[in-house]
């Protein structure tokens, strides 16, 4: 595994990993992400300076002047150009952000192009689409992944449309 591209949708990117205690998380790239967080000034300076042993596979992340968090296999750690660090958790980022589906002028959505919850959609997420609501959330998910319902009934009736979760992406 190597670093990612991490960041919202409209917003900056940050040099990021998925965390995992395995194999998958090389020792280069937790030296990358604890190499890049920053302390806001080094002793007797205006000057930020890395924060030593900020980020390790034991999963700790200490963020400099706010203390430690915990890290959970499939989070996702961040840290922007100026050496802030983000912690995304695992359910917040979908592994793809778009499907196709079918809406009814309800709060059903069926005949979704893939099973969403293989891509780790999941009830909560903020979704968005053509004659859906902004702030529209997925209320709930059927067991097989391929029909959704909302919190608000979309105002047209579609085949196919795109629909986007999330607000987190990663590449």
């Amino acid at each position: 595994m190597a670093t990612i591209t991490l960041g919202t949708s409209a917003q900056t990117t940050l040099t990021a990993v998925k965390f995992s205690r395995g194999l998958d998380l090389s020792d280069a790239d937790i030296a990358t992400i604890a190499q890049k967080i920053l302390t806001p000034e080094g002793p007797g300076t205006n000057t930020p300076v890395v924060f030593p042993g900020a980020f390790a596979r034991t999963g700790l992340l200490f963020v400099p002047n706010r203390g430690v968090l915990q890290c959970k296999a499939g989070d996702y750690v961040g840290v922007d150009p100026s050496g802030v660090v983000v912690l995304v958790p695992r359910y917040a980022i979908a592994t793809t952000a778009t499907a196709t589906g079918n809406t009814h002028t309800s709060t059903l959505v069926d005949s979704l192009s893939t099973n969403v919850l293989l891509l780790n959609w999941y009830a909560g997420m903020v979704i968005a689409g053509s004659g859906i609501t902004a702030g529209t959330k997925i209320a709930s998910i059927a067991a097989g992944g391929l029909s959704l319902v909302l919190t608000a009934a979309t105002s047209s009736t579609l085949t196919g449309t795109t629909l986007t979760v999330g607000s987190w992406v990663h590449t």
